[in-house]
């Protein structure tokens, strides 16, 4: 796990996806952007889906955001606010 500063904690997906949008057109056009929720080990996660309009921003997004490719689609998961500190983990979600 790794502290992301850019990105504060949100307590529900409908939160966290206008602060993500915004962060991530920084690096240009967000072509689309879904974000699921889930438990894992007990804690509220979002899993975000995300297109950028560019191949060369979307390898600088995912850079930053520490994000893995699936197929076109960069994928990464944050918490959700528990009242705990704020936590990026990287990459897609491990299935159990």
């Amino acid at each position: 796990m790794h502290t992301h500063a850019p990105l504060r904690r949100c307590s529900e997906a409908a939160e966290l996806r206008p602060e993500l949008q915004a962060y991530c057109s920084q690096f240009g056009t967000v072509e689309r952007l879904d974000v699921l929720t889930a438990a894992h080990h007990g804690e509220r996660e979002a899993i975000c889906f995300l297109r950028m309009g560019s191949e060369a921003r979307q390898q600088q997004l995912m850079q930053n955001l520490g994000a893995d490719r699936v197929g076109e689609w960069l994928v990464f998961v944050t918490g959700l606010d528990t009242g705990l500190s704020s936590t990026l983990l990287h990459g897609a979600p491990r299935v159990s």
